[in-house]
């Protein structure tokens, strides 16, 4: 993730949901959830397969959304309308049993 604002931090939060929409914290997990990140920096986040990523079928992949919010700083102006950003992303979690084809 980048800022490319050239004066304001901005609170990225991240979360995994399954295949229904709902969030999960388990078979994986990002970290860090929350995140700073400073004007005209870089973050990263990690998404980290816990032990019990093997509940999950290993003949077929399985579908999971990554979620990152961008949640600006608030402001010391009075009528100031303000968005927060969400992406979503899949995310496909394929067993070792399929390959790599």
């Amino acid at each position: 993730m980048r800022n490319n604002n050239e004066k304001l931090p901005y609170l990225a939060q991240s979360w995994l949901e399954d295949e229904k929409g709902n969030k999960i914290t388990s078979p994986l997990a990002v970290l860090p959830p929350v995140q700073r990140i400073d004007a005209m920096m870089n973050g990263q986040v990690k998404i980290q397969a816990l032990p019990d990523i093997h509940s999950l079928p290993s003949d077929r992949e399985s579908l999971f959304y990554y979620n990152v919010r961008e949640i600006p700083p608030k402001t010391g102006k009075a009528n100031t309308l303000q968005i927060a950003l969400q992406t979503r992303i899949k995310l496909f979690w394929r067993p070792k049993a399929l390959g790599e084809d």
